[in-house]
């Protein structure tokens, strides 16, 4: 088994008292004349007033640029120490067993625009550079690499699986041959019963794969239907579903079907559930800075914990979120736990001090959990004109199969399927169009 990760594009730099870079310590040798010429052209492009157009980065990662400049002399560590992006959080590569490390050494190697190819404990420095870069004196890195990494990769695939967990821009360096049982990792979100290729959380999903194949007991897999039944294991805790598609292009593709699981446990009443999948997702953004996890799981946890009767600790939640910056939305989940807590009179202040803004744009899919939660707001404090105006809206949605529960704040949706309900404070109940049943 081969496994192609990309690099991430976040780094940690090493300490000061790191080796320094030695090119022909690196795995793949061969690749030391290519490594050479690029990292040359790179120092030199690094060193030019308009290096950062160049490497296409805004002015934001300026001192990252100057560090390229000093690479030679750089102090280095294992690359799955300074590859710290969220699919390197995800897979922990650093927090191995020796069983799977020594798996992870035989198995798993990092495409990078400016090493070609990398193993986990290769000792490299923090640099930035994308495959996607046309170099001046190189040209697009993509190019770049392709010969170089057919001679090195290309008798290691014969007949090997090889589970492709790389991007298009790294893609595009090199493709297994036609013997290779080639396997493209894809993820997917299904919201309502409609899949839909996803970004946010498809680096942190082939993370999560990548440490499942390097931890689990028994055999690796050797093809691509072992490869799915392997992946099937997440089923239930990481994932919703797997598919292994039909060959294309000379590959297959495996989806993964994820949804926010955190939302989808409070949807279902799954309280205690609900909390502790939110309180895993902070978790990680603790460890990697994923600045999409606590937009949702600050939401369904404070919910979470204002509905099982821990206010205090809802309100903790509310005051950690807010401290990071999340002002506006963190003023409106305090207000929300404190209608879920029947604090009417904490409520009815925070009205008249502005901290809750009604909903004023027109209602859509996106927006209408922020609508329902003006209706429990409005019930709590009897506020016929915030109540009101949600109706039509809402009851539209409802006939058209939506469900919807009070977990989240201004358009971060926990609207569900129609098989998903829970009752909200305001006594709206959801039902199953087809059953007429509470659910």
């Amino acid at each position: 088994m081969l496994v192609l990760l990309p690099p991430s594009e976040g780094k940690t730099p090493p300490r000061a008292r790191g080796p320094l870079l030695d090119l022909d310590g690196l795995a793949a040798p061969g690749l030391t004349p290519v490594r050479e010429k690029i990292l040359d052209a790179l120092i030199h492009v690094s060193a030019q007033p308009d290096a950062m157009q160049v490497l296409g980065v805004g002015a934001s990662l300026a001192d990252d640029v100057a560090r390229n400049t000093a690479l030679r002399t750089a102090p280095t560590a294992p690359a799955k120490k300074v590859y710290s992006g969220v699919l390197y959080a995800a897979a922990g590569l650093d927090r191995l067993t020796p069983t799977a490390r020594a798996r992870a050494a035989d198995s798993i190697r990092i495409v990078s625009g400016l090493w070609g190819l990398v193993a986990p404990d290769d000792p490299i420095p923090a640099y930035r550079l994308s495959m996607g870069t046309d170099l001046p004196g190189i040209g697009p890195l993509a190019g770049a690499w392709r010969g170089a990494l057919g001679v090195e990769l290309s008798d290691r695939a014969e007949g090997e699986l090889v589970v492709d967990c790389r991007s298009a821009t790294y893609l595009a360096a090199w493709h297994p041959p036609a013997s290779a049982d080639w396997v493209a990792v894809r993820v997917l979100r299904e919201l309502d019963g409609t899949r839909s290729v996803v970004s946010h959380n498809a680096k942190h999903t082939r993370g999560v794969l990548t440490r499942h194949l390097l931890t689990r007991r028994g055999r690796a897999p050797h093809d691509a239907a072992s490869l799915a039944r392997v992946a099937q294991e997440l089923v239930g805790s990481e994932l919703l579903a797997v598919e292994l598609g039909r060959p294309a292009r000379g590959a297959r593709t495996l989806s993964l079907v994820v949804a926010w699981q955190s939302t989808v446990a409070a949807s279902q009443a799954r309280l205690a559930d609900a909390e502790r999948l939110a309180e895993r997702a902070l978790a990680f953004h603790r460890r990697s800075g994923y600045a999409f996890s606590p937009l949702l799981a600050c939401p369904v946890l404070g919910c979470s914990l204002a509905m099982r009767g821990d206010v205090a600790g809802a309100h903790r939640v509310v005051a950690d979120w807010r401290e990071a910056g999340t002002t506006r939305q963190a003023d409106q989940l305090d207000v929300l736990v404190a209608t879920l807590a029947g604090d009417r009179e904490g409520v009815e202040a925070a009205i008249a001090e502005g901290r809750w803004r009604p909903v004023t744009r027109a209602p859509d899919l996106g927006r209408a959990a922020a609508w329902l939660n003006q209706v429990e707001v409005g019930a709590l404090v009897e506020r016929p004109d915030l109540v009101l105006p949600a109706r039509a809206p809402l009851a539209d949605l409802y006939a058209r199969g939506v469900r919807m529960v009070p977990t989240s704040v201004y358009g971060m949706s926990t609207t569900v399927s129609s098989s998903v309900g829970a009752r909200s404070r305001s006594g709206w109940t959801s039902r199953s169009p087809s059953s007429g049943e509470p659910r």
